[in-house]
């Protein structure tokens, strides 16, 4: 199941923990985090990505066992 950290309230690790109660509850072994927390935006900054993937990069650290992980990138990386 491919999800982001925007659907649960709390800092990223409290994020983790209840995404990981939910997944659990389903019988879900693994998520992969696509994004990190919002703002999100269609074409976002490069600062933007490299925060939203700090927080997947913090999610994996919390969770190795259970989380992997997909990078966003900036579609024109010349800004």
């Amino acid at each position: 199941m491919v999800l982001n950290l925007s659907g649960v309230r709390g800092t990223v690790p409290q994020r983790v923990d209840r995404l990981l109660l939910h997944a659990d509850r389903m019988g879900i072994q693994r998520l992969v985090l696509s994004l990190g927390m919002p703002p999100f935006e269609h074409d976002p900054a490069p600062a933007d990505l490299v925060r939203q993937n700090d927080q997947v990069l913090q999610a994996i650290a919390h969770a190795p066992d259970r989380l992997l992980d997909r990078v966003a990138a900036a579609r024109d990386a010349r800004r």
